[in-house]
């Protein structure tokens, strides 16, 4: 049952869906294809949500209960049980987290009074009395019906790239309730006087010149989203920041790293440890000339080159050279700090089958990565402030590697940050697509217990010539139950545009020794061993997805410039 809402400023009238008309058509047939064991054909989107009835009884309903019926499942609910999102998803090709289920009194009456066994309003899906069965065939095919309507009307629960995948943080508001909050950001002083003042300061900084530019498509971006009040929600917030003392930031913060210079120069000179030891002469090897033999010249950020040896996926060796100025309010001790970190960088970077060797030099050159410090702006890969673990996480970005956070969590209101560079990578991540590994990777946090992973690695100086030969090798450098474990994370909940990372993980777990595949096996499993669905998919409709899709590449993200815009109407 689909229940329609015409956008007003005042409570929208709503709709009951017909039975017969094309939506429902289109949801009896996608539900009985899924049953047979089919893929979902393409969804049609409806024009605006309904309530939308599955065997609704004959003649109109009231408008009252059909109101009553959308305001009931408004909120709430709860998520698909996880077998019944394992069976739907790969179905459907679309992760079903935000779909909400509701079986309560209050749920039930609304269903009784319009007359329906189930309807669905946006995302959430209400059952009559009996009728929601999960895990049986018959009320796995009213749930298949009902979900296509939650498509159809172009719930949170597709696949969209622009919006958050839990639908409870998006804001509930019409267009006119966006439109007048782009109106108040327009009157900010922060959007009108605020980011010219930047623009002027920085006049050399090309982020900073298009400061307004940024703000400006970031609206018209998420005028044309699927959830523009949470982008507009959260811009309004980004402009409601008050910025932070950065002379006092500055100042705390040259001291912190003072004190982190300090304590490493007097761990090297004191603690000495034969492991330690062993592995610091092992790092400065790697940057001995003779070392570099075979090695390979690529290119990161800035047009620099730095060299690598990936020649063995389960062993990279890269060697980078950086040299650091005194930025625009720091001083030269900032710069002694940051040079004084050396061996504590490369110990943060280190891991198994991976090592960087890092030169801090003086000479400007083409292999030479130009950064300065600067105390008062929040690091980022050209600012070198911080420790270890965050000047890591930046040599990386200069290699070539993007962050994998969320920078509209992270940095629309943070206060240390300049304005111009909140807006430019809000920007940025509203065309950033779903990043299922991104936990597992030090670019999404610069903690010293996280490593880079195998995506990370496999994308230094630019997605090797066999990407996928070096994600295989890396991922089975894994115990096949860590393999497995990743494969249950990219299946539940499922999302087709990882189709072609299962398949890598299939094979890696292949790979590993049959003792290791079995540990678990009941005795005469004829299954013992053999990669399991419940972590890697079924292999026909995972191949028919990872052909459509390809590998995921994070650290090849598209351009801003790429982003749908919608441009405001006129009155």
């Amino acid at each position: 049952m689909r229940v329609q809402a015409k956008r007003h400023a005042t409570p929208p009238p709503v709709r009951l869906g017909q039975l017969g008309d094309v939506q429902e058509r289109e949801a009896d047939q996608t539900a009985a294809r899924i049953m047979r064991g089919g893929l979902a054909a393409p969804i049609l989107a409806a024009t605006s949500p309904t309530v939308s009835p599955s065997a609704v009884g004959p003649g109109p309903a009231a408008a009252a209960p059909v109101a009553r019926a959308a305001r009931a499942i408004r909120t709430g609910g709860q998520p698909l049980t996880a077998p019944d999102r394992a069976f739907l998803e790969p179905a459907f090709g679309r992760n079903l987290s935000a779909v909400r289920i509701h079986t309560g009194a209050t749920a039930a009456g609304a269903a009784q009074a319009i007359g329906a066994t189930a309807y669905a309003h946006r995302n959430h899906i209400a059952f009559a009395p009996g009728q929601y069965r999960p895990g049986t065939p018959a009320g796995r095919h009213l749930l298949a019906h009902e979900i296509t309507h939650t498509l159809q009307q172009g719930s949170a629960g597709t696949i969209r790239r622009t919006c958050p995948s839990d639908a409870n943080r998006i804001p509930e508001g019409d267009m006119d309730d966006f439109e007048t909050m782009v109106d108040e950001i327009h009157a900010h002083g922060n959007y009108s006087k605020r980011l010219a003042e930047v623009a002027k300061k920085f006049p050399k900084d090309p982020i900073a010149q298009e400061g307004k530019e940024a703000a400006d498509q970031i609206i018209d971006g998420a005028r044309a989203s699927a959830c523009p009040m949470y982008y507009i929600t959260e811009l309004k917030a980004l402009f409601d920041t008050v910025p932070a003392n950065r002379k006092q930031t500055a100042k705390n913060e040259r001291a912190a790293m003072t004190q982190r210079a300090g304590n490493e120069t007097l761990r090297i000179f004191t603690a000495w440890d034969p492991i330690a030891f062993g592995l610091s002469q092992m790092e400065e090897a790697v940057a001995h000339p003779t070392e570099h033999k075979g090695w390979r010249k690529a290119t990161g950020n800035q047009g620099k080159t730095f060299l690598i040896d990936d020649s063995d996926p389960t062993n990279i060796l890269v060697y980078m050279k950086v040299r650091v100025t005194v930025g625009a309010n720091g001083q030269p001790l900032d710069v002694e700090n940051v040079k004084a970190l050396e061996d504590a960088i490369e110990k943060e970077s280190a891991q198994p089958g991976y090592m960087v060797n890092i030169e801090f030099v003086d000479t400007p050159g083409d292999d030479v990565f130009e950064v300065q410090t600067d105390p008062e702006d929040w690091p980022h890969s050209t600012n070198w402030v911080k420790g270890a673990g965050t000047l890591s996480h930046e040599a990386h970005h200069l290699l070539g590697l993007e962050d994998r956070y969320d920078y509209i969590e992270s940095h629309a209101t943070n206060e240390n940050m300049r304005i111009d560079r909140r807006l430019h990578v809000f920007r940025r991540q509203m065309v950033r697509a779903p990043d299922a590994l991104k936990q597992h990777s030090k670019m999404e946090r610069s903690r010293s217990d996280r490593r880079f992973n195998e995506q990370d690695l496999c994308a230094l100086g630019g997605t090797s010539a066999d990407y996928r030969g070096c994600l295989v090798a890396r991922f089975g450098m894994r115990p096949a139950m860590e393999i497995r474990g990743i494969g249950r994370s990219l299946m539940h909940p499922y999302d087709p545009r990882n189709a072609a990372l299962l398949e890598v993980l299939r094979e890696a777990w292949d790979s590993r020794p049959a003792k290791e595949r079995e540990a678990g096996c009941q005795t005469g499993d004829p299954l013992c061993g053999i990669a399991p669905e419940s972590a890697f998919g079924d292999p026909n409709i995972i191949g028919n997805h990872a052909d459509d899709h390809g590998l995921p590449e994070p650290h090849d993200p598209p351009s801003p410039d790429q982003m749908k815009r919608k441009a405001r109407k006129s009155p």
